[in-house]
């Protein structure tokens, strides 16, 4: 496990209300929430089964009983995301792993239960190669992680993104070519944000196998469970 660098996963306590707001439109408050935690743990499972990595659960509020128990289970750090907006939260997080040693950052969130470990190394491939920020595009305009090398200033890197728009992946690589830093990228993976999402989640997951890295078996488990996903209207 290399100290200089760190994977560190943006999560949200997993609070019917807080989390998966526009799932919850559809499939209901506590069904989102639900399904979020299932994500949270799969996604945890998905790039820290493979030893090799450090990792801290960067959450908001605070860490609840799951957040704390899944920190311990996968022997990462538990911290509280600190700042006004994402920018800063995500400015405020790179600092602080650049502090305890870490050169290289990388960023997931959980919207990305099946992203594979492999995109992961890969990101911090390319920056060990000399690239100062990697973006793992998404289909919808936004990217599924962000990785920042030592020269790379998230202030920088993430100023006046529009977050949760299709617009931040070319506005984060417009800041990345504005400040003079070398980009590359990782292969693009898909969020799940709405219930078209859902969707084609449950059809690459009938593909893989439960037991596989990116199998996703609790979100698995989960969709199981939604009675949308047994209608036929392509709710969006």
């Amino acid at each position: 496990m290399s100290a200089a660098e760190r994977v560190i996963v943006f999560t949200k306590a997993p609070s019917p209300g807080l989390v998966k707001t526009r799932l919850a439109l559809v499939i209901g408050a506590d069904m989102a929430a639900r399904l979020y935690r299932a994500m949270v743990a799969d996604t945890v499972r998905s790039v820290f089964t493979e030893a090799g990595l450090a990792g801290t659960l960067a959450c908001t509020p605070a860490p609840d009983e799951f957040l704390r128990t899944l920190a311990g289970t996968w022997r990462l750090s538990l911290d509280v995301q600190r700042g006004a907006d994402l920018t800063e939260r995500l400015a405020d997080a790179t600092a602080r792993a650049r502090a305890g040693g870490a050169a290289r950052v990388l960023f997931i969130g959980a919207d990305s239960p099946t992203l594979p470990r492999a995109f992961v190394d890969l990101a911090f491939a390319r920056l060990r190669a000399g690239r100062d920020v990697v973006l793992g595009p998404s289909f919808d305009g936004g990217y599924t992680l962000a990785a920042l090398g030592p020269a790379a200033a998230p202030g920088a890197v993430f100023a006046g993104v529009p977050w949760d728009t299709d617009g931040a992946l070319a506005a984060t690589r417009a800041n990345v070519e504005r400040a003079g830093l070398r980009l590359a990228y990782t292969p693009t993976w898909y969020d799940v944000d709405v219930i078209a999402d859902l969707r084609m989640l449950r059809g690459h997951l009938e593909t893989l196998g439960p037991a596989a890295a990116g199998g996703a078996p609790e979100t698995r488990r989960m969709l199981a469970t939604i009675p949308a996903l047994r209608n036929t209207p392509g709710e969006n």
